[in-house]
């Protein structure tokens, strides 16, 4: 479909648009049996309503500059795109835009081709009704988690005060080396929800309980439509409260109902931004959503009579539920996680433990500078380092020795005063295990 004549400009105005305009110039000359000899990527070095300046090496543009019926189909082929049959096409010798272009071309080749044999290894799962992952192993208690949370740091510390946490950092894109912002809000973004607050520790915990239970019921999907899937579990309230309460005392039907409901109501939206073409991509999703339904059940404490009958749905959103699909996972030690639980009130430790888990997975050391910290695990900000140290010391201690990565290492973190002397550092590495 040609471009408008209107549209030209935003070309010039836009990299993103310039790429899109290379990959089809390539596709449409790939198609073209006349171009066969100078069938190669074209750069688009500049651009306007009637005039065009293409890069490419020096073979190519000699070639098109010997033969000028070349340049006509060309003209011809790129005229058509922008919706402009009398542009004018000029050629310069780039041959290291060429090169770029044509890994950036072999890149999203290799992406494609990547992405193909997710959707239909995805398919198969569909198919067969659950998630094809490895069983966990029964020497340790452990859950999947999904990867994307824990990296884009979703949970804060039970002490956040707040409706809303905002999250920001700078991500590349491996296969182009673009750079993008990525903004995780948790919250309510409008303000007119007082009260609900943010995801915080204790929701971590509940996730990765009901994980577990998940995995217990080999991971199954419910596909309601293209392309939305769902992982989902069932059970009875009874079952679920003592899976993540411990027992079935009267207080802890409530606070599991309380738990799902935040769960199902704080709201995650993640932006990708890109900054030189001022678009983003979106994803506003909450964790789970639920049916609660029971019979006979005591009106106070929500605790079943002897008779009582109930039943609990639970269905991941789509984001989780692709992620476990793609095998975005990886196991995390539940026994050491929850050792620290009485240790740190707030769920620091806790917090600290599943994002060193994240970073030392692919990295033999790991660093952030405590207002950073602070800013990723949602703690309050102190206004000097002494402070920020203080609050965090103990804590930072408390790791060390955990067992992590399916225990092959142990975790060895200190703090040390940054270069600048502004601020403390907060360091971990990954110590193998014997």
């Amino acid at each position: 479909m040609g471009l408008a004549m209107n549209t030209v400009k935003n070309f010039s105005e836009s990299k993103r648009a310039l790429s899109e305009l290379e990959d089809r110039i390539i596709e449409k000359i790939s198609a073209d049996y006349r171009l066969k000899e100078i069938n190669k990527p074209f750069v688009v070095l500049e651009l306007d309503k009637s005039r065009v300046v293409l890069g490419s090496t020096k073979e190519i543009v000699g070639k098109v500059d010997y033969n000028y019926g070349f340049k006509r189909i060309l003209e011809e082929v790129i005229g058509t795109l922008i919706g402009n049959s009398f542009v004018k096409i000029e050629l310069k010798i780039a041959e290291a835009e060429f090169q770029a272009l044509k890994k950036r071309i072999h890149n999203n080749i290799a992406a494609q081709k990547k992405e193909a044999a997710v959707l239909e290894d995805i398919d198969a799962q569909l198919k067969e009704g659950r998630c094809n992952l490895i069983p966990f192993p029964f020497k340790e208690n452990k859950v999947r988690s999904e990867l994307t949370i824990e990296r884009h740091a979703i949970f804060a510390a039970n002490t956040f005060k707040g409706d809303l946490r905002t999250y920001e950092r700078k991500i590349k894109n491996p296969l182009s080396g673009e750079e993008f912002i990525l903004r995780i809000e948790i919250g309510d973004r409008t303000g007119k929800i007082k009260g609900m607050g943010v995801l915080k520790q204790k929701h971590q915990e509940a996730f990765y309980k009901l994980a577990q239970i998940w995995s217990d019921s080999e991971y199954k999907l419910e596909q309601e439509e293209r392309p939305f899937i769902y992982g989902y579990l069932e059970l009875s309230v009874y079952d679920l409260v003592q899976k993540l309460r411990g027992d079935d005392a009267g207080n802890n039907y409530q606070k599991v109902l309380q738990l799902l409901n935040e769960m199902s109501s704080i709201r995650i939206n993640i932006k990708k931004l890109d900054t030189k073409n001022g678009s983003c991509d979106i994803q506003d999703f909450s964790i789970l959503s639920y049916d609660w339904r029971a019979k006979n059940f005591n009106q106070k404490t929500l605790r079943p009579n002897s008779n009582g009958e109930s039943k609990v749905r639970i269905r991941f959103s789509d984001f989780i539920t692709d992620n476990f699909l793609r095998k975005n996972v990886k196991s995390l030690m539940l026994n050491p996680y929850f050792s620290l639980k009485d240790q740190g009130r707030k769920g620091v430790a806790q917090l600290l433990y599943t994002m060193l888990d994240y970073e030392l997975a692919s990295k033999e050391m790991f660093h952030i500078s405590l207002i950073n910290l602070c800013s990723r695990i949602g703690l309050a900000q102190y206004k000097y380092k002494s402070d920020r140290k203080r609050k965090l010391e103990s804590l930072v201690t408390l790791l060390n020795g955990k067992p992590i990565l399916d225990g092959k290492y142990e975790i060895i973190s200190y703090l040390e005063e940054a270069e600048d002397r502004r601020d403390w550092v907060f360091t971990a590495r990954r110590k193998a295990i014997s």
